[in-house]
């Protein structure tokens, strides 16, 4: 035997990695992946979320494009149009979720993203980095990331602009509710869909505001959970702007109480008038007294990318 041959033989790697190292591999990302989402949800909640999201999110695009600018110094084949090919991709998104709420797509896209490259390492792995096997020979590849576009809800096709939180005792007695955030520029013109959400109070009767039964705003319509309702056509309320007051409200022949506990989302799509939103009027008002004290959530949204889903909801 010459020492070529047994040099081939010591050398060679076998032919194939046991399954368990990259089934460990993955565990490991999935471990820490979770990890990380339960302790920023521990610590911040829904902020932790985004916060993680946008931690993970630009290392990996700013890493994306060191690594296709390493392959066109290098001088790889085809690594130029790669490059110019991902530069146009981002400077679309870019300017496309400046316009609309994109946020669902961009959701599937690195849903998309973050699936493949599992399992194009895990097939590396298994291949100790020899073997070339596309991610798409796989059987039910294909299949699965179709169904993905299943996962998102109406609820992700749109960017929470402001949120805050207020209680009882924020609540006006009488007359307008003033929920305030912090200004939002350039808001002229633009479209814009607030709701408001009393967690933890299903079967509770405790506040209600009140919806126009005329469709008095051509710029939006009333949303409860995201869908019309067909009891009402708009909500009673007033866009705030640094120097505009509460206007009066409509007469008491021409609305009905909203109910606002129950878990529910009661909203309104509508667009501003004005620069600098920093707020809503809103009437709030007491139903039946409870014992225990009762928190909003509100948010202020662009509206879905896709349409309204045209189902009806019902208030018990």
């Amino acid at each position: 035997m010459s020492s070529a041959s047994l040099a081939e033989k010591v050398i060679a790697p076998a032919t194939e990695a046991p399954l368990s190292v990259p089934l460990r591999n993955i565990v490991l990302t999935l471990m820490l992946t979770v990890a990380s989402l339960m302790t920023v949800g521990f610590l911040w909640r829904e902020q932790g979320y985004e916060m993680l999201i946008v931690t993970m999110g630009w290392p990996h695009v700013i890493l994306g494009f060191v690594f296709y600018l390493g392959r066109v110094v290098r001088g790889e084949a085809n690594a130029r149009e790669g490059f110019f090919m991902l530069a146009l991709l981002t400077l679309a998104i870019w300017i496309i979720h400046y316009n609309f709420a994109i946020t669902g797509l961009i959701y599937l896209y690195f849903l998309y993203h973050a699936f493949r490259d599992e399992l194009t390492v895990y097939l590396q792995t298994r291949a100790r980095h020899q073997a070339k096997i596309g991610v798409y020979a796989i059987v039910g590849v294909g299949p699965a990331i179709l169904l993905m576009l299943l996962i998102p809800q109406q609820q992700n096709f749109r960017h929470d602009l402001r949120r805050s939180a207020f209680g009882d005792a924020q609540v006006a007695r009488d007359g307008w509710t003033l929920i305030s955030f912090k200004p939002v520029p350039n808001s002229r013109g633009r479209d814009f869909y607030f709701y408001l959400q009393a967690p933890h109070t299903a079967g509770v009767r405790a506040y209600t505001t009140r919806g126009s039964i005329v469709d008095e705003r051509n710029d939006g319509d009333l949303l409860v959970n995201d869908r019309k309702w067909p009891q009402a056509s708009d909500l009673v309320f007033q866009p705030h702007y640094p120097d505009s007051p509460a206007s009066a409200t409509p007469e008491e022949t021409m609305i009905i109480p909203v109910l606002l506990t129950g878990g529910h989302r009661v909203g309104q799509t509508f667009r501003a008038e004005k620069n600098n939103l920093d707020g809503i009027w809103l009437p709030i008002d007491r139903l039946e007294p409870v014992t225990n004290p009762t928190n909003f959530v509100f948010h202020l949204a662009s509206p879905p990318f896709c349409p309204i889903n045209p189902q009806s909801p019902t208030l018990d």
